[in-house]
């Protein structure tokens, strides 16, 4: 596996060089270096990572010689971009799933609630009070909230609920 794995590689540096002019190649004896020392390092990469990444090396405009330090730079800048990118992904989704849970400024206002309207129990009271208040109190936000996302998507109708609120 690991020595097809290079042979692939050699492959797309054998294409890569193959695209820049005949003086900007790379010596044929370094293709089998570079393509072990690749995947040394980046191991992880898929062939589509490769193939992106030689793609973006095609554009690069090429002073000299390729050579595997270019190469091996040129992958180390497309890791930093694939990381950021797959951070940028990975925050969205997290904020898409929160918004998927629900709004949480519920919590707070339960909380705001409880300060202005204290108990005076023990703790074992204090605790289902709090829970039975909380779950009231919840209900009791999330019908609001679904009464404001109605009048949001019909305004026709936010008339006629707002004489009734």
């Amino acid at each position: 596996m690991y020595e097809e794995s290079i042979d692939v590689v050699e492959l797309l540096l054998l294409k890569l060089s193959s695209f820049f002019a005949s003086n900007q190649q790379m010596p044929k004896s370094q293709f089998r270096i570079t393509a072990e020392a690749i995947i040394e390092e980046f191991y992880y990469f898929s062939v589509c990572d490769l193939q992106l990444a030689f793609k973006k090396i095609r554009k690069e405009k090429l002073y000299g010689q390729l050579s595997p330090n270019f190469i091996i730079n040129k992958l180390e800048e497309y890791q930093e971009e694939r990381y950021t990118v797959a951070e940028n992904l990975s925050i969205s989704k997290h904020q898409t799933q929160l918004g998927e849970c629900g709004d949480n400024d519920f919590i707070k206002k339960f909380y705001e609630f409880r300060k202005t309207n204290p108990t005076n129990k023990d703790t074992k009271d204090m605790a289902r009070d709090d829970i039975e208040a909380f779950q009231k109190f919840r209900s009791e936000y999330e019908r609001t909230k679904i009464n404001l996302i109605q009048i949001d998507n019909n305004p026709k109708e936010s008339k006629i609920k707002n004489k009734t609120i």
